[in-house]
């Protein structure tokens, strides 16, 4: 469950998938049915992703410019 919050999702957006999570999922999910409405928060949150991404490397890059820490590999 941590994965999902860390990028990005809200409790209530996990709360409408985490019964799927322990179960056999499909290898490709098709946004039909009951799925298409969550289907368009897990677009949503994929979309999000890279300005999240290059948000978190600001942070991390300024932390390193200002400590001893090594520069990430």
């Amino acid at each position: 469950m941590r994965d999902p919050l860390a990028s990005g999702s809200t409790v209530e957006n996990v709360k409408s998938f985490v019964r799927y999570l322990d179960g056999g999922l499909p290898e490709v999910f098709d946004c039909a049915g009951a799925c298409a409405e969550h289907y368009g928060v897990g677009a949503r949150r994929v979309a999000e992703l890279p300005e999240r991404i290059e948000a978190l490397t600001r942070m991390r890059d300024a932390l390193v410019r200002r400590t001893s820490w090594p520069a990430p590999s």
